[in-house]
């Protein structure tokens, strides 16, 4: 039972990059909330210009934006967030929630967005202290 804790159904509102996102959740009993999350384990390329990143850089990141655009935005998934040891839900350095998405195709099949995501060039896995793995 307790497998399916902390799963949520959440319709995407918005998509700012491959790795950040705007969804509307389900949280039962009729009561929804808006939360910016952020996806647990993947860093995709950032889509602005900064000190550092290169043009290709910036067009990777436009690139990846757009395929999760494609794959969830106006559509309803599911997350599970996580949980610290206090049984807060587990937040990123900028306050966003870090979840894992779920989202259904075409077809009703189900993908799990990390799965689709980690193969990609440009787009870093992270273990569960931050630290690089790919």
């Amino acid at each position: 039972m307790t497998n399916n804790l902390y799963h949520y159904r959440a319709y995407v509102t918005s998509v700012y990059d491959g790795d950040s996102f705007t969804l509307e959740v389900d949280m039962g009993f009729g009561l929804t909330n808006k939360l910016r999350v952020r996806l647990y384990g993947l860093d995709t390329p950032e889509v602005r210009r900064a000190k550092g990143r290169s043009e290709a850089h910036v067009i990777q990141g436009k690139e990846i934006r757009d395929l999760v655009r494609r794959l969830i935005l106006r559509k309803h998934i599911i997350v599970k967030t996580f949980q610290n040891k206090k049984y807060d839900a587990r937040k990123g350095k900028y306050g966003r929630y870090l979840v894992h998405v779920w989202y259904e195709d075409s077809y009703g099949n189900w993908h799990h967005l990390n799965d689709v995501l980690s193969v990609l060039d440009g787009v870093r896995v992270m273990d569960d202290g931050g630290s690089i793995v790919t």
